[in-house]
C-alpha cells in the first residue's frame, strides 16, 4: 500500500469517526454551563470535572449517558445577600423574586461559600444537528 493510499485511508477513518463520535466530556460540560448561563445562573455556578459514568445510548443522531460533575459556587451566600440588599431599593419586585431564589438555594445547599463544590450526577440526552451535538435534556440521577 502506498503512502498516499495509507494517508487517505487514515484521513477517511478520522473523518468517519468524527461523524459518529459521541460528544466529549468537555462538550457535555460546555453544554451544561451554557444552560446555566441561559437560566441566569452562570454567575453563581460553574461546572467542572465532567465525566461520563455510563453511556446509555449512542447513535449517529442521538446520545445519552449518565454523567458526574462538580457544581462550583462562584459566590458565597453572604455575597448574594449583600448584592440583594444593595439592589432592593432600586427594584423592589426584582428583590422579592431574588430573595425567594436565595431562600430556595439556601434550603437546597445550606450556607454555601465561594468555591464550594457539590458533586452532581445526571442523565444527559443530546441530539445531533447540523451545528453539532445539542443538549436536549438532562435530569438528576437518583
Amino acid at each position: 500500500m502506498s503512502i498516499k493510499t495509507t494517508l487517505a485511508a487514515f484521513g477517511l477513518s478520522l473523518l468517519l469517526a468524527g461523524c459518529s463520535s459521541a460528544p466529549s466530556s468537555d462538550a457535555i460540560g460546555q453544554a451544561l454551563q451554557q444552560e446555566l448561563v441561559a437560566n441566569h445562573q452562570g454567575d453563581l455556578f460553574s461546572i467542572e470535572n465532567v465525566k461520563v459514568v455510563k453511556e446509555i445510548e449512542s447513535t449517529d443522531t442521538s446520545y445519552s449517558a449518565d454523567v458526574s460533575y462538580d457544581l462550583v459556587f462562584q459566590q458565597s451566600m453572604e455575597e448574594l445577600r449583600k448584592g440583594l440588599a444593595n439592589n432592593a431599593s432600586k427594584d423592589v419586585l426584582g428583590a422579592l423574586g431574588a430573595g425567594a431564589n436565595l431562600v430556595t438555594l439556601q434550603m437546597q445547599y445550606g450556607s454555601f461559600v465561594k468555591g464550594q463544590r457539590v458533586p452532581k450526577r445526571e442523565k444527559v440526552e443530546f441530539v445531533k444537528e447540523q451545528q453539532g451535538w445539542l443538549l436536549a435534556k438532562h435530569s438528576e440521577v437518583l
